[in-house]
């Protein structure tokens, strides 16, 4: 934690907070991304019994967020906050200072409820200028139409707001590095430049 944070006084940074229901696998995609840029190891939740039934010799270790997890990642502080019941009311205490939000979803178990839940905290005062990155996780897991209806529903959500969807899932942890690089881009691009230190630009 100590060398944590003396890289984050010695680097110019941006933050990024992982939101989501429980379980939708927000941990699995900070170690992703951790351990693609960071090369720090994986810690794959084990995501669905689904996945574990059809591939056991696949099946991950759960590493559950009691709290929060943090790290820096590309010149970025990246927060993975928990989603139960108990840590989410404190989610907006988090919100200071904010210039990204990758809101996960997870495929196969997101309804009407979570929407509202989503829609409702990325459209408050404290996110109005952050810019969303929206991840349909375990979409190897439901039918296509399944996750066109999701994208649909957030789109219809969000007809005023410029965010992006992606469907994505452990097997092919591509479309997660594309996003997060996405954002990057988003969040660094001022009146039409490229900051120098944008990491994947170099």
């Amino acid at each position: 934690m100590g060398n944590f944070f003396s890289r984050l006084r010695r680097t110019p940074t941006r933050k990024i907070l992982i939101l989501g229901q429980e379980k939708s696998g927000k941990t699995t995609i900070f170690s992703i991304i951790n351990q693609k840029y960071n090369n720090k190891p994986k810690k794959l939740m084990d995501e669905s019994k689904v996945q574990d039934e059809k591939n056991p010799q696949n099946k991950k270790m759960v590493d559950k967020s009691i709290g929060f997890n943090v790290d820096l990642i590309k010149d970025i502080v990246v927060w993975d906050l928990s989603g139960n019941k108990t840590m989410s009311k404190f989610w907006s205490c988090y919100f200071d200072n904010v210039d990204g939000v990758i809101w996960v979803l997870d495929a196969f178990k997101t309804d009407n409820t979570i929407l509202d839940l989503m829609h409702d905290f990325l459209l408050s005062i404290s996110l109005e200028k952050v810019k969303i990155l929206v991840f349909i996780h375990k979409s190897d897991l439901v039918d296509e139409e399944v996750t066109v209806n999701l994208t649909e529903k957030v789109e219809s959500m969000f007809t005023n707001r410029k965010i992006k969807i992606t469907s994505t899932s452990v097997t092919n942890p591509q479309f997660i590095y594309e996003g997060f690089d996405w954002l990057n881009e988003t969040m660094f691009v001022s009146k039409g430049r490229v900051l120098d230190y944008l990491p994947f630009y170099k």
